[in-house]
């Protein structure tokens, strides 16, 4: 059931992260043509960008902890089937530690962005920061989720 939600999940956060990369994309193009060619300078682009930047790059790292490619290092060959599981076992943990921090820390640090406001665009920072609690909830699912099947590989 889990396997089914995350599939979900990951497919959202997919069109979502895509969005936001391209839409960080499209403006730092545009700030470059506006300062460049058209010799304006657009303030609002920096944060826009900066909030695309984050929330792509965060939703990114999520994804990439369920596919197995945010902490992946090889260091015995695919014969030693223990040893890499045993390895598995210990990497898919140390996304529960990264949990650990993003979840209460990020949310400490989303509340205190309330009070604060964006210089050109006026809006809470908390926009921008709740990015980590948000993303270490994706990857606390994913984790689970990736753990429970290296569990499972060498139970059978």
């Amino acid at each position: 059931m889990l396997k089914r939600f995350n599939d979900g999940l990951e497919k959202v956060l997919t069109t979502v992260g895509v969005g936001f990369f391209i839409v960080f994309i499209s403006v730092v193009f545009l700030q470059v043509l506006s300062r460049n060619y058209l010799r304006i300078s657009m303030m609002w682009i920096q944060e826009v960008a900066l909030f695309c930047f984050l929330w792509s790059v965060f939703i990114g790292g999520s994804i990439a902890v369920r596919r197995k490619r945010h902490y992946l290092v090889e260091l015995f060959p695919e014969k030693y089937e223990r040893i890499n599981w045993v390895l598995d076992i210990i990497g898919d943990l140390s996304v529960f530690v990264m949990v650990y921090v993003f979840l209460p820390y990020g949310y400490q640090f989303m509340m205190l962005g309330l009070n604060r406001y964006s210089r050109i665009l006026s809006l809470p920072q908390a926009y921008f920061f709740a990015v980590f609690p948000f993303a270490a909830v994706c990857m606390l699912l994913f984790g689970i989720e990736i753990l429970w099947r290296d569990l499972r590989r060498f139970s059978r």
